[in-house]
C-alpha cells in the first residue's frame, strides 16, 4: 500500500507542472503544513494508525490548493521524504516493543551492606 501511495504522489508531481508564479503566503502556508505533517507522522499515536491513511489526507489537502510552483515542490519533497518518515516511525515502534519486552525482566539484585 505504501508503494502505491508513493507512486501516485510521483504521478501527481509529474502531471501538475507549475505554469504560473507562486505567492509567498502560499509557500509559507504549505511549508508549515508539511512540517507539521512530517513531525506528527513519527509520533506514537500515528504509529498505531495506518500511516498511508494520513498520507492520503495530506494529498487531498494538497489537491485542494491551487496548482503552483510551491505545490509542485511540496509534492516532490513529500514523495521523497514520506518513505524516510515512515521508516523512522516503524523503527520507533520496534524500539518501543523491545523496551516493553525488557521491562518484564526482573531487576538486578541489590547488594546488601553488612553492618
Amino acid at each position: 500500500m505504501k508503494k502505491v501511495l508513493f507512486n501516485s504522489v510521483k504521478l501527481l508531481a509529474f502531471f501538475y507542472f507549475p505554469s504560473y508564479y507562486c505567492s509567498v503566503i502560499e509557500l509559507i502556508f504549505v511549508s508549515f503544513y508539511t512540517y507539521i505533517y512530517i513531525e506528527n507522522l513519527c509520533t506514537f499515536v500515528l504509529c498505531e494508525v495506518d500511516s498511508t491513511q494520513s498520507g492520503l489526507h495530506y494529498i487531498c489537502f494538497l489537491l485542494m490548493l491551487r496548482t503552483s510552483l510551491c505545490l509542485q515542490l511540496v509534492i516532490i519533497t513529500f514523495a521523497f521524504s514520506s518513505q524516510k518518515s515512515m521508516d523512522l516511525c516503524f523503527s520507533w515502534e520496534k524500539m518501543a516493543n523491545e523496551t516493553s519486552t525488557l521491562q518484564n525482566v526482573p531487576p538486578i539484585a541489590t547488594r546488601q551492606t553488612q553492618s
